[in-house]
């Protein structure tokens, strides 16, 4: 038999119990005091987060400004269509009908030639590129094989 007695072994009993509850009591205090410190930590990230913003509304409004509204845009595409339709009508009674249709011709050939012009430089540079490319792919592909031997 042992030499304890029973008193003894429930006041070990007890200790025991008692350092495992102030173990767990010491490990929620860190744990509390961790959440503390982290939710401090990221009440100052959004402090610095909004303190960016701050002005940002005032800045959005000065921006909004200097837009004009849909309205007043076709307003002035309408008032902008009705004045080309009086210039144009006030140029064909001022001038001779088969001298506007001339001119309105010619316009209209020199702002096709003028598309036609710069399409046909995209199809050279389109072409040079094209050709440049299956230049450098060969040299590339003897500098290749070259190496190989």
């Amino acid at each position: 038999m042992s030499d304890i007695t029973l008193k003894e072994f429930f006041e070990a009993q007890l200790r025991a119990a008692e350092e495992l509850r102030k173990k767990d009591v010491k490990a929620f205090h860190d744990y509390v005091n961790a959440r503390a410190i982290a939710l401090e930590l990221q009440a100052k990230e959004y402090e610095r987060r909004l303190e960016g913003l701050n002005g940002e509304q005032a800045r959005i409004a000065k921006t909004q400004e200097t837009y004009i509204s849909r309205e007043i845009w076709e307003r002035y595409l309408d008032e902008d269509r009705r004045w080309k339709t009086r210039t144009e009508l006030a140029i064909q009674e001022a001038v001779p009908r088969t001298e506007f249709q001339n001119y309105k011709e010619t316009t209209q050939a020199a702002l096709t030639l003028s598309t036609g012009k710069s399409q046909g430089y995209e199809v050279v540079r389109n072409a040079f590129s094209f050709v440049s490319g299956i230049i450098i792919a060969v040299v590339a592909m003897w500098t290749v094989t070259k190496g190989l031997r």
